[in-house]
């Protein structure tokens, strides 16, 4: 792993969180936070790579899927520059040559002409990602391991989607159904979330309400009717013995499955109260265990893939 790399794999929280702060208040959402991260994600591969245009083609696709979203090109900018910022001061940022490619790359993105948008319909983006953000900033409030769980799942599930080839609409929309996932763990007790044990059966099932009680949350939002299949299915198993309705192979919703793989590979890798992280290897494992009888073996083999070329060029 280059100098670069390590720094910016170690420091990615902190450039996020420089990044949303200099933004005004009312654009500090989650999906900003999101294509923050990405971003990184994006500037990371083009240092490992010395080349600037996988990088161009996604700030492309981005301008193309957040046409609607105001503050597109701040996040960018903003990004962007508490990146070079925090890499100059440190000390670690060394590659000038690719670092002056990168701004330059981003910085013609922003500047480029773009078609103005006639008509937003009432389903739009901006009223969708309110939505979403509204209800994952409660999320943080209850719990920020929850919260940081659910935006790591989200880009999981952008990766494993773009791997699987999904439209750029599905992709979308499975980023959302990850970012939401557990977001019916507002309702799960505290003491629970945080239990530094094995739960009890009583405390098991509680738990295991949190589909339900993420479907109730959203129910009464138009704008995040599709989610709802992500939301309640995420848990279901090919087996069947999954929960909350016990649905079996292809009665799971495709997205719901790539939800599954991304959150209990995330989960494993994460820190938990009652353990430390897993190696990725480890987690893979795990997820290859369970294929075929918990997991969809396209969507484990998308990911076993997707571990193996991060590794490769990180």
């Amino acid at each position: 792993m280059t100098v670069e790399l390590t720094h910016l794999v170690a420091g990615r929280r902190e450039i996020v969180s420089r990044s949303i702060a200099k933004l005004k208040p009312g654009e500090r959402t989650v999906i900003a936070e999101i294509l923050a991260d990405e971003l990184i994600d994006r500037i990371g591969d083009a240092l490992a790579r010395s080349d600037t245009a996988a990088l161009e083609a996604w700030l492309e696709e981005a301008y193309s899927r957040h046409s609607n979203l105001p503050y597109l090109s701040a996040v960018l900018k903003r990004t962007c520059r508490t990146l070079l910022d925090v890499g100059g001061a440190d000390g670690w940022l060394r590659n000038r040559d690719v670092t002056t490619r990168i701004a330059g790359s981003i910085a013609g993105a922003i500047r480029r002409p773009r078609p103005a948008t006639i008509e937003i319909s009432s389903e739009s983006i901006d009223e969708i990602d309110v939505a979403i953000n509204d209800l994952v900033a409660r999320l943080f409030e209850k719990d920020v391991l929850t919260g940081e769980h659910s935006r790591a799942v989200a880009l999981w599930c952008v990766r494993l989607a773009r791997r699987l080839g999904l439209d750029a609409a599905q992709t979308q929309l499975v980023q959302r159904g990850g970012l939401m996932h557990d977001i019916g763990k507002i309702a799960t007790p505290i003491d629970i979330l945080n239990a530094p044990r094995r739960l009890t059966k009583h405390e098991r099932f509680v738990i295991e309400r949190h589909p339900i009680d993420g479907v109730e949350m959203v129910a009464d939002i138009p704008q995040l009717e599709e989610l709802v299949p992500m939301i309640r299915s995420h848990h279901e198993r090919l087996d069947g013995k999954g929960y909350p309705d016990g649905l079996r192979g292809e009665q799971i919703p495709l997205l719901a499955r790539i939800v599954s793989v991304a959150d209990c590979f995330n989960a494993m890798i994460g820190r938990r109260p009652y353990r430390p992280p897993l190696s990725p290897s480890i987690a893979l494992e795990e997820l290859t265990r369970h294929t075929g009888t918990q997991f969809d073996p396209d969507i484990v083999e998308a990911m076993t893939w997707l571990v193996a070329d991060h590794s490769e060029r990180l």
